[in-house]
């Protein structure tokens, strides 16, 4: 049977996202204790993708509440697990993109710093106190946890449903210096229009480019960068006026791990403008990987006294 050129692209293109969701899922179960279990309910919610797809699109709503209502009746979609490195609890919830952040964040570990930066984190002779802007449902907490079993971690998130299963994180790990507050983070107090219910990749409908279902309370970053030594900051696009803002250069914090995105971006290359604000603010940076979308990390460090 003939295809079209564009059929075959987007046979390449479906093909490369079943590999992508199975490479992510094969690491996520690596990562956990009980991989197996994870496996096979990440397969039994597979069917409900799409149902949860379309109800999304004609509703207008977020998808996180519509699995949510799915699957209640089934006993819902959030499980607990326990961690292979470090032995911390970890829920997630199973069928959304929470196996990709696991993967990301603890198998590939995405946010091991470089030498500089973990040079710099040393240098501080104590464990670092870690703001964590865009925290989803924690697991950057978790690997800071790993890394700094003494650090004093403080998450923010706007999204209410991913603030839910944060809190439930926080809990679960009570012996750990960890709290949580759901807010955005901007370059000012008060109010965001936001479009939640997207897993990690709910965002500030500020730029035109996110469609709003909810009001959420903005909070000044600053006044919360103030108060740490290492600070990071994935907010879909609300990087970009706190990167531009001059206060930048004042904030004690030594070092940022910035995941940049190209909407909202001052330009073409997101990339390049996150490290020109970083450096305006006497940052030293090297970005440790690009996407193919325009999205990635950028590190930077303040250079020893």
């Amino acid at each position: 049977m003939l295809t079209s050129p564009l059929d075959r692209v987007r046979n390449v293109a479906r093909k490369a996202a079943v590999r992508e969701r199975l490479t992510a899922l094969a690491g996520a179960a690596r990562a956990v204790d009980a991989g197996r279990r994870l496996v096979a309910l990440e397969v039994a919610m597979f069917p409900l993708r799409p149902v949860v797809l379309v109800a999304s699109r004609a509703t207008r709503r977020g998808p996180g509440p519509i699995w949510r209502s799915l699957t209640q009746p089934f006993g819902g979609q959030e499980r607990l697990y326990r961690l292979r490195d470090g032995g911390r609890s970890i829920l997630i919830r199973q069928g959304t993109p929470d196996i990709f952040s696991i993967y990301e964040m603890i198998e590939s570990r995405e946010y091991a710093p470089p030498p500089e930066a973990a040079a710099a984190v040393a240098a501080l002779g104590h464990a670092p106190r870690v703001l964590d802007l865009g925290a989803n449902i924690g697991l950057f907490g978790l690997y800071a946890l790993s890394q700094w079993p003494d650090g004093q971690i403080t998450s923010i998130e706007a999204d209410p449903d991913n603030m839910r299963v944060l809190d439930s994180n926080v809990s679960a790990n009570s012996d750990a210096d960890w709290t949580a507050t759901c807010a955005f983070a901007s370059d000012r107090e008060g109010e965001v229009a936001f479009a939640s219910g997207h897993f990690a990749v709910s965002r500030g409908a500020t730029d035109g480019g996110a469609r709003a279902n909810s009001v959420v309370p903005a909070l000044d970053a600053f006044d919360l960068l103030a108060n740490c030594d290492f600070a990071k900051i994935d907010i879909e696009g609300g990087e970009w006026p706190i990167l531009a803002d001059p206060r930048l250069a004042d904030a004690p914090a030594r070092v940022i791990a910035l995941e940049f995105h190209p909407w909202g971006a001052p330009g073409e290359d997101a990339g390049s403008h996150a490290a020109q604000l970083l450096g305006a603010a006497g940052y030293e940076t090297a970005v440790a990987f690009r996407n193919d979308d325009g999205t990635g990390i950028i590190w930077g460090w303040r250079p020893s006294p």
